[in-house]
């Protein structure tokens, strides 16, 4: 539901949002309402577990809105950077798209190498309040209450800690860390000190090179790409001159000159 709400945002705000920057730093600071998991708990609400269960789900509503905006405008704004490639061999001066496509795919990477060793951590945890299952089972057939007692206390200590650690170091630190990572980061680019940026956009080599053309070549009809291809020489202004000479030789001599001045 979160997720959708954000997406629905960043929809119906297309026109006012210029660049995805606003929407990713939304997205970092609200990673810091995930302290909350840590202090919500069905004695700290002084309510049933149930209850605690819905008040969790409409922090995460909240916090899964900000990852769907920041992922959905980012998203968009890659796929509206993307040159379109009409002629083979056109070098591509804007490197945006592919710049933030390999950050994003190398982030997945990250968080797919990383969620295993996460879940090898919690699986210590579990594993230790196994083995003192398994003592209090023993425990409670040889009829020794004490031990059988202590046995399912350590046990249950060892999952809520297990519970509470994660809370702690993964929803707390590690998201607060990445908050600031992210935040700090949507102040790199040219112009985006302003809540609503508008991006500079820097102009390409191919771009710099059509301003660069003098108007001398203009005058002459002589057009000289920036690639090492073929020079050609405009056949309509030098057909104009060649009439020119024409007539002045006498209207019997016409003569119509066509030149094209191929450099490999």
């Amino acid at each position: 539901m979160g997720e959708l709400l954000g997406a629905l945002f960043v929809f119906c705000n297309l026109k006012l949002i210029l660049t995805p920057l606003p929407m990713v730093r939304w997205d970092a600071l609200v990673l810091n309402f995930s302290w909350l998991y840590n202090v919500v708990t069905p004695a700290s609400c002084m309510c049933d577990p149930a209850n605690a269960a819905g008040i969790m789900a409409a922090i995460m509503m909240f916090i899964s809105a900000g990852w769907s905006a920041g992922d959905v405008s980012l998203s968009a704004y890659i796929q509206a950077n993307i040159p379109k490639i009409k002629t083979p061999g056109v070098k591509i001066a804007n490197s945006l798209p592919s710049v933030m496509s390999f950050l994003y795919v190398l982030c997945i990477v990250i968080f797919a190498v990383i969620s295993p060793m996460i879940g090898v951590w919690l699986d210590a945890f579990e594993m230790t309040a196994k083995m003192y299952d398994t003592r209090a089972k023993y425990a409670k057939k040889y009829s020794d209450t004490a031990q059988y007692t202590e046995f399912t206390a350590t046990a249950a200590s060892y999952r809520k800690d297990a519970v509470d650690q994660y809370f702690y170091w993964i929803a707390g630190v590690f998201f607060s860390l990445v908050s600031v990572v992210i935040f700090a980061n949507t102040f790199m680019p040219k112009g985006s000190w302003a809540c609503n940026p508008s991006l500079e956009e820097e102009e390409g080599p191919e771009s710099e090179s059509e301003s660069e053309s003098s108007p001398k070549d203009e005058e002459d009809g002589v057009s000289r790409p920036s690639s090492a291809g073929q020079v050609e020489v405009s056949v309509a202004g030098l057909a104009a001159g060649g009439e020119q000479s024409a007539g002045k030789l006498g209207s019997d001599n016409k003569a119509v000159v066509g030149v094209e001045l191929t450099t490999n």
